[in-house]
């Protein structure tokens, strides 16, 4: 995919747009944000590192989504 094609799609390969472990910080239990909340319109920051915290975030995502 070309530079300018990225850009377009909103791609960002800076280094400031990767979570940081304050970024994944949540509170279980997670709640579901419906439409037409501003929060499911924030740009998303890249995740680099798949810790411990994240996977237990994962695994709250999953629970929640089939309850």
């Amino acid at each position: 995919m070309e530079v300018s094609a990225r850009a377009r799609r909103g791609f960002s390969f800076q280094e400031d747009d990767f979570a940081s472990p304050a970024d994944l910080c949540f509170e279980s239990p997670l709640k579901i944000v419906e439409y037409p909340d501003p929060l499911l319109r924030a740009r998303n920051k890249r995740i680099n590192t798949f810790d411990e915290n994240l996977k237990k975030l994962v695994e709250e995502m999953f629970d929640l989504m089939y309850r």
